[in-house]
């Protein structure tokens, strides 16, 4: 059987973390320390206007939000009503949880506004809170399009729920990422193996997602191809499921920008303090220095993390790096991995080979 290719984002998907405060308690969060922190920042207001200038000079024509959870910035509403003003549509990646007054104001805004639904945070949360988010989808429907974003924790993901909520509310659109902690205490063990029942579950959750009348399914990165037999891989493929690319492959011409302004690749690898995005000529500047910096962290983390790596097609070719640069620091210690890595000549004179190319050249 050939092996399967897949294609990387076909465009820049810069992430505006607007706030590092959220009042969702998903047990996947992959930012839970960042949230618990006593210190917590949001964007200024006035780096949020030279974010747009830049971006609107670099062609852009849509700002994706996110947070924590967006909604609770102090001057959420000034920031969305800068982004339109300023000719932006707007994504908003959300839990639904915010009043209904600030639903009833966002759907005044109609299609400039678009939703991304954290379905799992919704499903899984105290009745009286998920009836008030509930709610506040069937307002925000009724005026622009709102999509799901839903994250498989386990094997055991009871996908009923969210089933039900993706039914009652109509989505079409929908992103599935599996939680980056799924490999905790068996990073001895072949990745087959331990993911064997949990593409099961993703798998049956696809098969059910379309019998909803859902018709766009995307795979977030992070996923690789030993994860899945080749014949799951085409029946995938087959119903329509995209995959932008493999393990981290899948997060090219995607980057995260900071509530300060810094800008990172993902979130696993916050730590590299990489850049400020103004510090950029070009957000495609910015863009090919992250994609780049990233594959060169990833080698230096994961060469290999797991046996099979060595072996794997897509490994020796490019087109997989590995799976998801959180399962490596969920093994190891994240901070003095990060350190000691920033504390090589090589990586320095790397990071600033890699600005002077991409920035000025």
């Amino acid at each position: 059987m050939k092996i399967i290719t897949m294609n990387n984002f076909p465009r820049l998907n810069p992430n505006i973390l607007l706030t590092e405060t959220c009042n969702g308690a998903c047990k996947f969060c992959f930012a839970k320390n960042q949230m618990a922190m006593a210190e917590k920042k949001e964007m200024d207001l006035n780096d949020f206007r030279e974010l747009l200038k830049f971006l609107k000079k670099n062609q852009q024509t849509k700002v994706r939000l996110m947070g924590g959870e967006p909604t609770l910035h102090s001057h959420f509403k000034e920031i969305i009503d800068l982004a339109i003003e300023n000719e932006f549509n707007v994504i908003i990646f959300t839990n639904g949880f915010f009043s209904e007054e600030l639903a009833h104001w966002m759907a005044k805004k109609g299609e400039s506004l678009q939703y991304s639904i954290n379905l799992a945070a919704i499903a899984f949360a105290p009745e009286e809170k998920k009836r008030s988010a509930e709610n506040n989808l069937k307002i925000l429907s009724e005026s622009s399009k709102i999509s799901g974003s839903l994250t498989v924790d386990s094997a055991m993901f009871k996908y009923a729920r969210v089933i039900e909520l993706v039914q009652k509310n109509k989505f079409q659109s929908i992103r599935i990422a599996i939680a980056n902690n799924m490999v905790n205490n068996s990073l001895n063990n072949s990745i087959a193996d331990d993911y064997k029942d949990i593409i099961a579950t993703v798998i049956q959750l696809v098969d059910r997602l379309k019998k909803t009348g859902v018709f766009k399914i995307f795979f977030n990165c992070g996923f690789t191809p030993c994860m899945f037999q080749k014949e799951q891989i085409y029946k995938l493929k087959k119903t329509g499921v995209k995959i932008n690319g493999w393990g981290c492959s899948g997060k090219i011409g995607s980057f995260d920008i900071t509530a300060d302004l810094r800008m990172f690749p993902c979130f696993s690898s916050q730590e590299l303090e990489i850049k400020k995005i103004l510090n950029f000529r070009k957000l495609k500047s910015a863009q090919k220095f992250s994609d780049k910096l990233l594959k060169y962290f990833t080698k230096k983390i994961m060469t290999p993390i797991f046996p099979e790596c060595e072996k794997c097609a897509y490994y020796k070719r490019g087109e997989c790096m590995g799976p998801c640069l959180g399962y490596a620091f969920d093994s190891s210690n994240e901070k003095n991995i990060t350190k000691e890595l920033k504390k090589e000549y090589s990586f320095r004179i790397t990071k600033k080979l890699l600005h002077a190319i991409y920035n000025f050249f």
